[in-house]
């Protein structure tokens, strides 16, 4: 059983693309939506999860769930949620392979270290825990800013009584191809590669306690990961060791 965890965010082809290009073997999906932002962000989140369902679903044949993490901005509770999910799927039996390409950054971080704290603690399953970032061939925000600038040079023409309608059919031509692709429309082109596969993290390295140095002494406390990794195990929030 393979299971790939996916945050949405507002990219088509980074989440699905590559898997079926590159065949990889998917059999089940969990996608992990968001709910923070202006309301237009949050049902386009919703909308494109609804896509990737269907197609995860019509073009691998996965099995797929869905899931709400209710603010995309609160690193903390991103990183138990990301803990205790990955943990469930190992113990299912399933090799989990993490996608951190979209969504916010924080819940793209946090998952990140969350797979990182389990493979340090799950030495032998360390070859079932994957994480992978993939990059688009292309930005649409780009895209989108350099189509503002000519439809705002075409305009200005109009306004001063130059219409050159070729241009204008042109414009408008331009403008719907790249809203349609926007709205995820044109999902062939599959433009999206893996460019980083992070599998061996490895136990080496700071981990779960710092220490400073005081006098003749040393004190010891829970580091950033060691504080996550406590909360995710108790439902009392850390304290600092003395």
């Amino acid at each position: 059983m393979t299971t790939h965890i996916v945050p949405v965010g507002f990219d088509y082809d980074r989440l699905i693309a590559p898997l079926i290009r590159d065949q990889f073997t998917v059999d089940r999906v969990v996608l992990l939506e968001g709910a923070v932002g202006s309301e237009a962000n949050v049902e386009y989140s919703r909308n494109l999860a609804e896509k990737l369902e269907g197609d995860f679903q019509n073009l691998l044949g996965a099995e797929t769930e869905r899931l709400v993490l209710a603010d995309v901005y609160d690193y903390d509770t991103a990183f138990v949620r990301g803990y205790d999910l990955i943990n469930a799927e190992l113990d299912a039996g399933s090799e989990v392979w993490v996608n951190v390409s979209s969504i916010p950054r924080p819940v793209s971080f946090a998952l990140a270290t969350a797979a990182h704290s389990i493979i340090l603690e799950r030495g032998a399953d360390r070859e079932r825990l994957h994480t992978y970032y993939t990059a688009p061939e292309k930005y649409l925000e780009t895209e989108l800013a350099e189509e503002l600038r000519d439809a705002r040079s075409t305009l200005s023409e109009v306004a001063e009584g130059n219409v050159d309608e070729a241009a204008v059919d042109e414009r408008l031509e331009s403008i719907g191809a790249l809203l349609a692709e926007f709205d995820e429309e044109y999902t062939d082109s599959f433009r999206s590669k893996v460019i980083c596969n992070v599998d061996r993290l490895g136990p080496g390295g700071k981990a779960y306690l710092e220490q400073e140095e005081h006098g003749n002494s040393h004190r010891t406390s829970l580091s950033r990961i060691g504080e996550l990794w406590v909360r995710a195990h108790a439902d009392d929030p850390p304290e600092a060791l003395s």
